[in-house]
């Protein structure tokens, strides 16, 4: 019997993974990604939030050199599932991982996609992602409105995470 993936979920897709390393000897230790249930409901677009979840983890587990092969395939599996959000959502925490890899330029490049991807709360926390970015180059002029935008957004939504 396969190992079953559990994610568990807060604020959005923000998942904490449980990785079995010992069953198939990788990093996704051979888990079934046929079947991934979250808040007890069986997702249908498992890909897209398996793979966020599993880079999600692999980032704050084992760096940024770990979440790559996990955050491209989440980008696709969202893009097949027909879901912008959730590709979107891949693709902020893509940008997040091409940015402490030092690939500021590359990691602004797919920020601004998931900007003009997102509406509401996600938009503004890519936004405020892209002022962090922006501030990485020394382009001041440009990260403030959008520091701006996401901040008036987020404390109306009571997020203070972001």
């Amino acid at each position: 019997m396969q190992p079953e993936l559990i994610l568990g979920h807060g604020r959005d897709l923000e998942a904490a993974v449980l990785v079995d390393r010992g069953v198939g000897g990788g990093t996704r230790g051979g888990l079934d990604l046929d079947r991934v249930v979250v808040g007890g409901y069986e997702l249908a677009d498992q890909g897209a939030v398996a793979e966020r979840a599993l880079g999600l983890a692999m980032l704050r587990l084992e760096g940024p050199d770990a979440a790559l092969p996990h955050l491209r395939p989440a980008i696709r599996h969202g893009q097949a599932a027909g879901s912008a959000e959730l590709a979107a959502e891949a693709r902020m925490t893509f940008a997040i991982t091409l940015n402490m890899r030092g690939h500021a330029r590359q990691a602004l490049r797919e920020i601004n996609t998931a900007v003009g991807e997102l509406t509401g709360v996600p938009r503004a926390r890519a936004r405020a992602q892209r002022a962090a970015i922006l501030n990485q180059l020394g382009r001041l002029d440009a990260a403030l409105p959008d520091c701006q935008a996401a901040l008036a957004i987020l404390r109306q939504a009571g997020d203070h995470v972001w």
